[in-house]
């Protein structure tokens, strides 16, 4: 079972699953012969995959126009997402951007179900594949 995220445009996202394997789902969409499901399929603009084993990513060849929220994130969800990437907890991340912690823990739940993500590393992972984030800082080496 191979998980596919289609993105169409740059507010809609579908987690769908396919029987295909990974890397003949994305040569199909590459070649032009996967068509995505309605209303979707009215659009006849050409699409690329990504294939990063686990899912594979469909969107436009051609850009996509970005609204001022990128992907449909809020600028504070995205300022959440990227100190998640640092490896903040949740404390710290309130304690940074003068949020409670309850407003985070929000936000972070607003993230995951932005993502079909089930953990905070889901999240991670596939803001980064959508080029969201920076690169995840790596946590210090423990001395011994």
């Amino acid at each position: 079972m191979t998980r596919l995220l289609f993105l169409p445009n740059c507010q809609t996202f579908l987690l769908l699953d396919t029987s295909l394997p990974p890397a003949t789902l994305a040569a199909a969409v590459d070649s032009g012969i996967w068509k995505p499901p309605p209303p979707f399929d009215a659009d006849p603009q050409p699409l690329q995959a990504l294939n990063l084993d686990w899912v594979v990513i469909i969107f436009p060849a051609a850009p996509i126009d970005a609204p001022p929220a990128a992907g449909g994130i809020s600028p504070r969800q995205l300022q959440v997402l990227q100190a998640l990437t640092e490896g903040l907890t949740t404390k710290e991340i309130a304690h940074r951007l003068g949020l409670s912690v309850r407003t985070v823990r929000w936000h972070i739940t607003a993230l995951k179900e932005r993502f079909g993500a089930r953990t905070r590393e889901q999240s991670i992972s596939r803001a980064a594949a959508l080029g969201l984030t920076r690169h995840r800082r790596k946590p210090p080496l423990a001395d011994g």
